[in-house]
């Protein structure tokens, strides 16, 4: 869905019943009232390769939350 709207993004999200990953902070808008579960990134700019290292330590936590029933996720 590399082309797509953010709002088409939202709908399949809730569609499929997914955990949308994303830095974008539209999605925490598009999600009322709770339409699927976000981990919302709070990294700043950053290569594909620093966003994944700075993510992997964190992870873990993040898993446990959404297992936990957590349908927003702040990463910082």
């Amino acid at each position: 869905m590399l082309a797509a709207s953010d709002r088409a993004i939202a709908a399949r999200a809730e569609a499929d019943a997914s955990v949308l990953v994303s830095k974008d902070d539209d999605f925490v808008y598009l999600r009322h009232p709770d339409r699927f579960a976000l981990v919302w990134l709070r990294c700043g700019n950053a290569s594909n390769r620093a966003l994944l290292a700075w993510l992997e330590p964190r992870w873990d936590q993040v898993a446990m939350l959404l297992r936990n029933g957590e349908r927003l996720v702040e990463v910082r």
